[in-house]
């Protein structure tokens, strides 16, 4: 049996502009060859301003993605995945300002027995480093990254229970280490982030998941949190012990640019987009802020490995930004003239480019499921609280009878 997403078929068929038919695959291949069960990159960027049907569309895809059985997990911004991801049988978390996340990656594994431990063990001694980074984000010294390497290998010889980035203060000796590990660890003003005292979320445990990331997404008076790159960093890690080998996987990163522009998680995307193809995982980088996304750090490394970009309306655009992602004028001039409300985007891969619309007349009972909006969201919390389920063949059908009833 082929792999999923090597079996031939397209993701979802699209209209044209002229109400033709459009096969839409985030997969690119030459259409005059057949290379059905090949192992193709199907990793796409996805950029449109806000209200252009960005989510839908993310939201339309995904859903029909759910024949291949996939894997997710989505890094999202304003929680606008949440209905999607549990209608699609996932699990959804919102991360909070001074509440412990309970990710404490520290204790992932008990001891070198375990097969993530060379891995974890890596990512771990990457992640002490970047805490110890001075305030203009230049990394420390030779000799003491040499110090905090071995603090990370003495740290993980504690017990399980005990391990926490906090304990890497009892084995630090130098003084400016300790001072700027400080605000990670308990007590720290961002101790909530990476210093959690219990491992409540297991990856292997999962097979679809969302985190909402807004509040170290969000910028304060023009400030990136400081949080957000180690934190980020956290949740890539997780991601990748939660991939079978086999298994079909699909990772949506929401506002990708930020990730995108740290050290440390830009390495993280760069190699799941390299090794994408071999791991049959598909990663869609998505933002509704089109400006950010084409002056981020290595956009053009990003524009090289998404074989597939769609370019939703973005009335305020400029052609320079587009003309990074392979765009001629011709394109982005008709692009730059769509509407928000036309549900119109731009499709592009290697040389070939259309024109396409994602007509849903018709299943407006399911549009709200899969749209994202704030009504949406805080309706769904409510009705499966008072249902006490999860289970989306149990709250959808209510969800939509509300919807139904608020409309009347």
């Amino acid at each position: 049996m082929q792999p999923p997403g090597c079996r031939g078929s397209a993701l979802m068929p699209l209209k044209t502009v002229s109400d033709g038919l459009y096969y839409f695959n985030t997969h690119y291949s030459d259409p005059n060859k057949n290379v059905t069960g090949q192992r193709i990159a199907g990793h796409a960027m996805i950029l449109g301003a806000t209200g252009t049907g960005k989510t839908t569309f993310e939201g339309s895809a995904a859903g029909f993605l759910q024949r291949f059985d996939p894997y997710m997990f989505v890094i999202d911004y304003n929680r606008s995945t949440e209905l999607f991801v549990r209608a699609y049988g996932g699990s959804y978390f919102a991360l909070q300002e001074g509440v412990f996340t309970g990710l404490n990656p520290w204790q992932l594994a008990e001891d070198e027995s375990s097969p993530i431990w060379k891995r974890l063990l890596a990512f771990l001694k990457s992640l002490a480093k970047a805490f110890v980074r001075d305030n203009m984000g230049n990394p420390c010294s030779d000799q003491q990254a040499i110090e905090m390497d071995a603090a990370v290998e003495s740290l993980m010889t504690m017990p399980v229970q005990l391990r926490r980035t906090s304990a890497l203060l009892q084995i630090v000796n130098d003084s400016e280490l300790r001072i700027r590990l400080a605000k990670w660890c308990k007590n720290g003003a961002y101790s909530w982030a990476t210093d959690s005292p219990e491992n409540t979320f297991n990856p292997m445990d999962y097979k679809k998941v969302g985190f909402d990331t807004t509040v170290i997404l969000e910028k304060v008076n023009g400030e990136t949190h400081p949080a957000c790159e180690p934190l980020l960093a956290i949740l890539f890690f997780y991601k990748t012990l939660m991939q079978r080998d086999g298994k079909l996987m699909l990772t949506i990163v929401e506002e990708f640019w930020m990730p995108a522009n740290f050290p440390l998680t830009q390495d993280m995307i760069k190699s799941a987009l390299k090794a994408g193809r071999l791991k049959n995982e598909m990663m869609w980088l998505t933002s509704q802020s089109p400006e950010d996304a084409v002056n981020c750090a290595i956009f053009a490394a990003l524009v090289q490995q998404t074989a597939t970009k769609i370019l939703l309306p973005n009335p305020d655009a400029e052609f320079d930004g587009y003309k990074k992602i392979g765009l001629v004028e011709k394109e982005f001039k008709k692009l730059k003239s769509l509407s928000k409300e036309s549900r119109t985007m731009l499709i592009k891969q290697s040389g070939s480019s259309a024109f396409a619309k994602m007509d849903l007349y018709g299943f407006d009972d399911f549009l709200p499921v899969i749209s994202g909006t704030t009504e949406g969201i805080v309706l769904c919390e409510q009705v499966r609280e008072e249902l006490g389920t999860d289970e989306p063949d149990i709250w959808i059908p209510e969800f939509i009878k509300r919807i139904k009833e608020q409309k009347k």
